[in-house]
């Protein structure tokens, strides 16, 4: 193929003029790839409302993948995190001192579902 005289199968687009202009698009095109790549390791969090009496919500239950592993996961009620479900009852993370992660994604988000469904409210010890 041919423009204005010149073969246009040769012509290339310039991403950089030199070689310290090629060097500082790599960095910049590095720093974003990390980026990206962290933004996705930090999305972690599912937000399920509770149900709805009138104009009120009963709640929300907030299902959280662990920091340290990306296999571990919990389901908390409310946004303060102070309750998490053990898969018997809610407990109160800092008076037992164990760690709240305990399920699978899947298996978190569907508890949090059922709870949800159920009507669980931060009162109540059982849902």
């Amino acid at each position: 193929m041919t423009a204005d005289g010149f073969d246009a199968a040769r012509w290339r687009t310039v991403r950089y003029y030199d070689a310290e202009d090629e060097e500082r698009l790599g960095q910049y095109e590095e720093k974003e790839k990390a980026s990206a790549a962290e933004t996705v390791a930090f999305v972690s969090e599912y937000r399920i409302p509770g149900p709805r009496h009138g104009d009120r919500s009963v709640g929300e239950f907030v299902v959280t993948r662990d920091p340290e592993s990306p296999d571990r996961w919990a389901v908390f009620y409310g946004t303060t995190q102070a309750r998490h479900w053990d898969g018997s009852s809610w407990r109160h993370a800092r008076f037992t001192g164990t760690s709240p992660y305990l399920f699978g994604r899947a298996t978190a988000l569907a508890m949090a579902r059922q709870h949800a469904e159920r009507g669980t409210t931060e009162d109540s010890a059982e849902p």
